[in-house]
């Protein structure tokens, strides 16, 4: 039997396992944020400097520093999920992202942010973790 398609979809076939997760202590949100993590490890780059997300975006900067968003902005939840005592499979995509993104010899190096670049919003949450 299918499951009903309530709650977020976002591309699976039935609600997203974040609509799954009732928020009751520290432990459940720190599964609701496994649970937003884990289906970004297919989409890592190579170097893990990037995370390319399939589909189209609606953004209306460089396809590159999308791609750096898609590995920083994560950092906001992962961030506050260590921090509160809980743990990740996936932490070290993240060192190794942020090594490889931050090297000026890595072909995945993420480039010095000019003015009004998108990269500068995407650093954000590097300065809170």
């Amino acid at each position: 039997m299918e499951e009903p398609k309530i709650g977020l979809v976002l591309g699976y076939n039935g609600a997203h396992p974040f609509s799954k997760v009732k928020l009751t202590d520290r432990a459940s949100v720190q599964e609701l944020l496994r649970t937003l993590l884990d289906p970004l490890e297919p989409f890592f780059s190579p170097q893990k400097a990037r995370v390319k997300c399939p589909g189209g975006t609606a953004v209306r900067f460089d396809q590159a520093a999308s791609e750096v968003e898609g590995i920083l902005r994560p950092i906001w939840g992962l961030a506050a999920l260590l921090a509160g005592g809980g743990e990740y499979r996936g932490t070290e995509w993240w060192i190794q992202g942020i090594k490889s993104g931050t090297d000026p010899e890595n072909p995945e190096y993420w480039g010095f942010p000019r003015d009004n670049d998108q990269r500068m919003v995407e650093m954000c949450p590097l300065g809170m973790a």
